[in-house]
């Protein structure tokens, strides 16, 4: 697991650990969402896969996620081509094993479906930022050594200021089905 940062537009920056596929660095593609919370116990793969969720980042409120694992049985949303619809969640805690049998970690599940995770995040912190400004932009990313210096946070931050608001993207056309089933 590599730093990595998270950006919200307000300007609010935590530092944290990439999972999955790992954070990209700043000036290549942008990982860029509207952050959202959810305070579920459980259910972390339903989230990742429910369509809802399209287009946004997810911050799980419960501190620790992933200690049951991933199979394609709790899958909520289309398969093709990717069951996963987030476009990253963050933790507090991700589990890194045992796990039952057939199942996946939380980590080589969003690595094997191209999503970035970030954990080692103040997850309540955050929650309460959303709670008391909004749900906003935010974008997830890494340095080349880790450090986030001055210009490379201004740069961030006018990276994620181009990245257009939730209504101003067509979210359903990437969920919806092509042909009636």
């Amino acid at each position: 697991m590599n730093t990595c940062f998270l950006l919200l537009e307000d300007g609010t920056l935590y530092q944290g650990k990439s999972f999955g596929k790992p954070a990209p660095q700043l000036g290549t593609s942008l990982v860029a969402a509207e952050l959202v919370f959810n305070t579920s116990m459980t259910g972390y793969q339903e989230i990742l896969t429910d369509p809802s969720y399209h287009g946004q980042m997810v911050v799980m409120t419960y501190p620790h996620i992933g200690n049951y694992g991933c199979e394609p049985d709790f899958e909520e949303g289309l398969s093709s081509p990717s069951p996963i619809c987030c476009t990253a969640m963050i933790v507090r805690s991700v589990y890194e094993g045992p796990l039952p049998l057939k199942r996946v970690s939380l980590d080589a599940y969003l690595a094997k479906h191209n999503v970035t995770g970030i954990t080692d995040i103040d997850t309540r912190d955050l929650t309460i930022h959303l709670r008391n400004h909004g749900a906003q932009n935010a974008m997830i990313f890494s340095t080349e050594n880790g450090k986030l210096t001055e210009t490379q946070y201004k740069v961030a931050k006018e990276s994620l200021a181009l990245y257009p608001h939730a209504g101003e993207i067509d979210l359903i056309e990437g969920v919806a089905i092509k042909q009636p089933i």
